[in-house]
């Protein structure tokens, strides 16, 4: 007779394979969610650079239709088309100077001036000097007839200065012969830097940036966020042989890719690990970056990442906790159903003079009587250690293995073998074996 063995191979086996399947999972999920934040971080970076580019844009054309308006006004023409060019702000004619200061007071420019073909000033509000910048962008406003948008400067008041020069033509015709320009300043702090800074949510390390290549370096034309006292337009970084956002290799992709921003990875000014979008202006070697700092984009990550771990730790200790229940239950069955065959057989065993085993599926001997003692040679505690195959000598493991499978389907056989006593001599043995099935429906 023999009994299924209680394997707990099996129940490791499958703690060990639940544990691998939610682990895999875990790792799948966090890789799915990690990839699908940093796609929608790049899309939002990408959105708002270009988001800053068109605002950016719109306020110069704006500014660029104020100078052409301002150049076409009655006042400005005659004051240049009469050839008389006073040269200080008192011997300005009335018309003139009344446009220039209309023009101030209601588009709240810092100053606005008026040239003449020679780029000679004929009037200004202030008497501020020209900056190098103003001087070429006028040269080019004046050779190109179009309106020209200069590259910053700081003022004498220590505020950076965009300056845009307009040209004037012969009775306001542009078929006609440029006669001066109309320049304008505008104060980046007033009115540039709060649409470039302003940042649609919260973040705490979100920042956009107007930044101009210059050769093989980047100068910040906007103020920093996480560098207020840096001096206007003064922080200026190496881009070739860094890593630095925005990248060497990046920025002209950037301009030969309309409509679109260049998205990656790289340091700021500050050495920080950032994620950034970086997109061309389009005039002036300018450009929009939008960026955040990694550790700020990848908390989400981490937050999610020590839920996985958390759940699947969890999870672990339930399958360990049901394997557990799982294996106590059977070995409670198995105690059970040992001690009913126990009592069942309990007096044929004694009884018989036969000699009479009980064996589980992996042949290993759960029970035996005296005769099979006195057979054998081996005492009761010694055979309940030992499987079939330690003294049957004439089957091997695998035919052992063969015939209670065969037992199992058949129900029970009949078969003559050869054992091996304890002394080493061999007996023959005539053996019945029945298979029996346990009311719990395990089979024995």
């Amino acid at each position: 007779m023999h009994i299924p063995a209680l394997s707990s191979r099996r129940i490791v086996a499958s703690v060990l394979l639940g544990a691998l399947a939610l682990v895999t999972l875990g790792s799948i999920a966090f890789v799915q969610f990690e990839r699908t934040s940093e796609n929608k971080a790049q899309r939002d970076l990408e959105a708002i650079a270009l988001a800053k580019r068109d605002q950016i844009a719109a306020f110069f054309e704006e500014r660029v239709k104020d100078s052409e308006l301002i150049a076409g006004r009655p006042g400005v023409l005659r004051q240049l088309q009469l050839g008389r060019g006073p040269r200080s702000q008192d011997d300005l004619s009335m018309p003139a100077k009344a446009v220039l200061q209309q023009a101030a007071r209601i588009y709240g420019y810092s100053d606005v001036r008026l040239f003449d073909a020679r780029l000679t000033r004929i009037a200004a509000l202030t008497d501020d000097p020209l900056d190098p910048a103003e001087i070429e962008g006028n040269r080019r406003a004046l050779e190109s007839g179009r309106p020209v948008v200069h590259q910053p400067h700081v003022g004498p008041g220590g505020s950076v200065q965009y300056g845009i020069a307009a040209p004037v033509f012969r009775d306001a015709d542009p078929a006609k012969p440029v006669i001066g320009l109309v320049c304008i300043q505008i104060d980046a702090g007033r009115a540039l830097n709060p649409i470039i800074t302003r940042w649609p949510d919260s973040a705490r390390s979100a920042e956009a940036l107007l930044v101009r290549r210059d050769k093989e370096r980047t100068v910040f034309l906007s103020p920093l966020r996480h560098a207020p006292s840096e001096p206007p337009l003064g922080t200026v970084r190496s881009i070739i042989g860094t890593g630095y956002i925005p990248l060497a290799a990046s920025l002209p992709l950037a301009a030969g890719t309309p409509g679109r921003a260049t998205l990656g990875k790289g340091t700021d000014y500050r050495n920080h690990p950032v994620l950034g979008a970086v997109v061309a202006m389009g005039y002036n070697d300018w450009y929009v970056l939008a960026k955040i700092d990694e550790a700020e984009y990848e908390e989400p990550l981490r937050i999610f990442r020590a839920w996985i771990v958390t759940c699947v730790l969890l999870s672990l200790l339930l399958v360990a906790m049901a394997a557990r229940l799982q294996f106590l239950v059977l070995r409670a069955r198995r105690s059970a159903l040992e001690a009913q065959l126990d009592a069942r057989y309990t007096g044929a065993r004694s009884a018989s003079v036969d000699a009479y085993l009980v064996y589980d599926d992996q042949a290993r001997l759960i029970d035996v009587n005296a005769s099979m003692t006195a057979l054998t040679g081996y005492s009761r505690e010694e055979l309940l250690r030992m499987s079939i195959g330690d003294f049957n000598s004439a089957l091997t493991a695998e035919q052992i293995t063969g015939e209670i499978e065969k037992i199992r389907r058949q129900g029970g056989d009949r078969l003559r073998t050869r054992w091996r006593r304890k002394d080493g001599s061999l007996v023959d043995v005539e053996i019945s074996a029945a298979y029996v099935s346990a009311p719990s429906g395990d089979t024995f």
